[in-house]
């Protein structure tokens, strides 16, 4: 599968982090679509040599609260992503460039064809693994500042709070320790700041408090063996194009304490594409992403490929159908 010719329909796929996780995803889809139903199959028998639960049945049975442990989560937005990107294939479409906005990094090497899918699961699990070191040490918030506000908040925090992801010109995530974010919060809610503790993320992720979970990684993960991408990606470590030799074991490792660059990343991104699709089992970046031009000031398409309310065909396909129509 290539992706479709003509300027018109370059697609990029964003895929989406952990904040896309819901109870219930994935499972219309598989009750829907045979060809995403294989792939979770398939993706849950390589987890199988890696993990003592079953993805696949995660997945049927998930209940309120369970991806709150990101251990559980992580393979599961995998799976989920990885039959979306076999369900996508089935109708046409392919990507021309990758991006992974945290966890969905790994979806994005395996897009590119860096990342065999054994080889993805052996490090999306030992990933997951490591994370339960992180239980208890932090959290995360959103709040409605340029990433420079944030960076004068945390240069002034003692290392309790750290930019976790550039979302937008006016919007990031920080990671910190609980007592820090709570007392951001009472500061920016006297200014009139949009600000919230993201409840259901309690990890500092992408912040130098996950340092410990690095070393558990590494316990685990001496190498990371890639191919030469087939499809370009775009590093939002990095914020442009990485090859096969950038994703390697330090790499990964750096992956938990590094800033996520989505806004760079992204506009770097538009500069040749002219589709944001979604990867993931819910919206979760539309809003970032819409705020994107192409060089000649025209809006990109952005659209997801589940919803909340279509979590089934009827999202998927009409994303399809839009990309193909954009590409006459």
């Amino acid at each position: 599968m290539t992706a479709i010719d003509g300027p018109a329909g370059r697609v990029a796929y964003i895929f989406s982090g952990y904040g896309a996780l819901w109870e219930g995803m994935g499972v219309a889809l598989m009750h829907e679509d045979a060809t995403f139903r294989a792939a979770v199959h398939e993706v849950s028998g390589h987890f199988d040599n890696h993990l003592d639960w079953s993805v696949e049945e995660q997945l049927k049975s998930a209940r309120t609260g369970d991806y709150r442990n990101l251990t559980l989560g992580g393979p599961a937005i995998f799976a989920v992503q990885f039959g979306l990107i076999r369900a996508l294939a089935e109708r046409g479409i392919a990507p021309s460039v990758t991006v992974g906005v945290s966890f969905g990094e790994y979806a994005a090497a395996t897009a590119s064809g860096i990342l065999a899918l054994p080889e993805a699961c052996r490090l999306v699990a030992a990933s997951a693994l490591a994370l339960k070191a992180a239980n208890g040490i932090g959290g995360t918030a959103t709040a409605a500042i340029s990433q420079e506000r944030a960076q004068d908040i945390v240069a002034g925090s003692h290392g309790d709070i750290q930019i976790a992801v550039v979302m937008s010109e006016g919007g990031v995530l920080l990671a910190g320790t609980g007592a820090a974010l709570d007392d951001l919060g009472t500061q920016l809610a006297r200014e009139g700041v949009y600000y919230r503790i993201l409840e259901e993320f309690p990890y500092p992720y992408h912040s130098t408090l996950m340092a410990g979970v690095g070393v558990v990684f590494r316990q685990q993960m001496d190498h990371v063996q890639t191919a030469p991408a087939t499809i370009p990606m775009i590093s939002t470590v990095t914020g442009d194009h990485i090859d096969a030799d950038g994703l390697d074991v330090e790499y990964w490792t750096q992956h938990f304490v590094t800033t996520t660059l989505l806004r760079q990343a992204a506009e770097r991104a538009a500069r040749t594409e002219t589709i944001f699709l979604e990867v993931g089992p819910r919206p979760h970046l539309q809003t970032p992403l819409r705020t994107h031009r192409r060089p000649d000031g025209e809006r990109l398409l952005v659209l997801p490929t589940l919803t909340r309310h279509k979590p089934g065909t009827a999202a998927l396909d009409e994303a399809a159908d839009r990309i193909r129509t954009h590409a006459d």
